[in-house]
């Protein structure tokens, strides 16, 4: 038989451990460990690795498009989102705020809450639960987001970082090389586009400022006329004018004298 001492030891140790496995899987990740073992695997999960250069044009089910209704940060979660050719950027944060309440997602993801200042983490993702990855950078409460994240976090084996309350995902860069891409496949080519705009808008302020100059041109004609050659053309007429006429009465002067004479 054991010695009260002996059990009390095996009872301190298994205790411990237990402590050590409790702390690990609560505070470290942030949720449960088992709830990952409950994560229902489908051929749809979104593992990292396994979708380097996934192309959204070839996949139906993918909701990725080069128009997004996305118009904030805040949007609620809908659609999913599959990374093109660049990785996703994950980020972990603490924040002691509390958005569960609201529809829309956090705002706290920012500088001054980030866990690992001027480090993410960069992972490709396939049918993520939220389009809008690829228009803003979204940040997802680890206690009311696990729809969103829980299974890819899962899948990928990560432990987040001691205290992380939120992740951010951010997937715009991805998202903007997969909208000039898929502008150009589809023969819209964006930078031709661009050149068109410009030479179109060019022309406008050409004809503009033609027509501005041939204007600036008519006034300066009609001001030069009534104001310069007008005037003078009258003054010369009157001076030839008067010239004739007293010329014309000197003669008639002469004319008279030579005949008293």
């Amino acid at each position: 038989c054991a010695t009260p001492t002996m059990t009390q030891s095996l009872v301190l140790f298994f205790s411990a451990a237990f402590v050590l496995s409790s702390s690990r899987n609560h505070a470290v990740w942030g949720f449960s460990r088992t709830e990952c073992d409950n994560v229902t695997r489908t051929s749809s999960s979104s593992s990292g690795g396994n979708h380097r250069g996934h192309d959204p044009f070839e996949s139906s089910n993918s909701q990725t498009s080069p128009t997004t209704s996305c118009t904030s940060a805040t949007n609620n979660i809908r659609g999913i989102y599959s990374t093109y050719r660049f990785p996703c950027s994950f980020t972990f944060h603490k924040s002691s705020v509390d958005d569960r309440s609201s529809f829309a997602t956090a705002t706290v993801c920012g500088d001054n809450t980030n866990i690992m200042p001027n480090q993410d983490v960069q992972e490709y993702v396939a049918d993520w639960p939220d389009e809008c990855v690829g228009s803003f950078a979204r940040c997802y409460s680890l206690e009311k987001d696990k729809a969103v994240y829980l299974q890819f976090v899962c899948d990928q084996g990560w432990e987040l970082p001691q205290g992380t309350t939120h992740l951010s995902v951010n997937c715009t860069a991805d998202y903007n090389l997969f909208k000039i891409e898929s502008d150009t496949k589809y023969g819209y080519d964006i930078y031709a586009e661009q050149d068109r705009e410009m030479m179109h808008e060019m022309a406008i302020i050409g004809f503009v400022l033609i027509g501005f100059l041939t204007v600036m041109c008519l006034v300066c004609c009609v001001f030069g006329y009534y104001w310069i050659v007008r005037p003078y053309t009258t003054a010369m007429r009157e001076a030839s004018t008067s010239e004739g006429e007293e010329l014309l009465t000197t003669e008639e002067s002469t004319g008279v004298q030579a005949q008293i004479t």
